[in-house]
């Protein structure tokens, strides 16, 4: 994923890991690979670092 301006954007993998588990737990603790609950925290971290860069301008 690339800022507006070309520059990457960092994702903290930790972030998205304790996210999606605390999804994860949420449900249940579900049998799986969980793999839904890591590309929703994904999604959500990634629209909040777009969001937080866009206001820096």
């Amino acid at each position: 994923m690339c800022h507006s301006n070309g520059q990457p954007i960092h994702v903290d993998e930790e972030t998205i890991r304790a996210r999606a588990h605390s999804k994860w737990e949420s449900a249940g603790c579900p049998a799986g690979d969980g793999v839904e609950f890591w590309l929703e925290a994904e999604r959500e971290v990634n629209a909040e670092l777009a969001g937080a860069r866009s206001a820096q301008g």
